[in-house]
């Protein structure tokens, strides 16, 4: 299970993600699920601070400067992979996912 945000315009909202090959063989049902499709996506990794300290024009800069060779097709979206301390300051990395299609 993994902590999820969708960056929709104007909110961020999170969630909990899955893969459903693990829903479905765990026999697991959820109130409120909500489906990815797979999607050819682009991914970078970002470094979001301290808890509260995330900046929203770190996903805003990629996306502009990815948009003259890739379409976006998709609701970027964000899954903290890691987070920790390296000597005092404390980082969150998380794994953008912009699902994409090549310009033609």
């Amino acid at each position: 299970m993994e902590s999820m945000v969708l960056f929709e315009k104007g909110k961020e909202t999170w969630w909990y993600g899955m893969e459903e090959r693990y829903i479905e063989s765990l026999q697991l049902s959820f109130k409120d699920e909500k489906y990815l499709k797979k999607q050819l996506c682009l991914c970078t990794m970002i470094d979001m601070g301290e808890i509260g300290c995330f900046n929203r024009n770190q996903l805003e800069n990629i996306l502009n400067e990815i948009k003259d060779e890739y379409q976006i097709v998709g609701i970027p979206r964000g899954i903290i992979v890691g987070r920790g301390y390296e000597g005092e300051n404390f980082q969150r990395i998380m794994e953008i996912q912009i699902p994409i299609a090549l310009k033609h």
